[in-house]
């Protein structure tokens, strides 16, 4: 709405028309004088134009003679509510929360709005079952380790995992290798070296790569 905001001082200004008028005043204002069209005619310093022709948010300057451009007319601001919130984007631009907290049976996730992703947990646990062929004494899972990661991926993530002794407070003789690539939902696949055929094994890893690509 653009009106003038001024009403007229000289006489007489019947009622309907100062209710209207007042109404179309209330809404300029309201509305910021929201329009295509400069309305530097009905502006005051410091006025806000929401340019609707070139959708941008304006400011008049202090000596009332041109508009600064305060930035895009509908931009997010992050305030208390939105910072820790779901995160989520159209055309790479932020539309959400600025960092999400993603807690499940998976593990723990965590986004921010600039589309980065970390993933921590552990994989699914495996026993060193099966003797190494070319290392006497000395054991591997055979069915290797992988887990899911909580959140998904929008690509493969970069993963740095180490293998733990799940079943006891020893160490593994020799930490593991990944033997398989992962994909955006799946952890690489990992086995381990042990000098017990009877130790359970799982990977603890830490996963980090996009939830969105740009």
């Amino acid at each position: 709405m653009q009106a003038d905001t001024q009403l007229p001082s000289a006489p007489p200004l019947p009622g309907a028309d100062l209710v209207d008028r007042l109404n179309a005043i209330i809404e300029t204002l309201g509305t910021n004088f929201a329009g295509p069209d400069d309305p530097a005619a009905f502006a005051w310093p410091f006025a806000t134009w929401a340019d609707t022709g070139n959708m941008l948010l304006k400011r008049r300057n202090a000596a009332n003679t041109a508009w600064a451009t305060l930035g895009p007319l509908l931009d997010f601001h992050y305030a208390r509510g939105n910072i820790l919130a779901a995160v989520s984007q159209a055309a790479g631009v932020p539309t959400g929360g600025l960092w999400q907290s993603i807690i499940n049976a998976n593990g723990h996730a965590l986004r921010n709005a600039a589309g980065w992703q970390i993933c921590r947990w552990r994989t699914q646990q495996q026993v060193t079952d099966t003797a190494y062929p070319s290392i006497s004494g000395m054991f591997y899972n055979s069915d290797p380790c992988t887990g899911t990661y909580p959140a998904e991926f929008s690509s493969a993530p970069h993963v740095v995992a180490i293998a733990s002794r799940e079943n006891g407070t020893g160490l593994l003789r020799i930490t593991g290798s990944e033997v398989g690539s992962g994909t955006t939902t799946t952890t690489p696949q990992y086995r381990g070296l042990s000098a017990s055929s009877t130790d359970v094994i799982a990977f603890h890893y830490i996963a980090v790569g996009r939830w969105f690509e740009v």
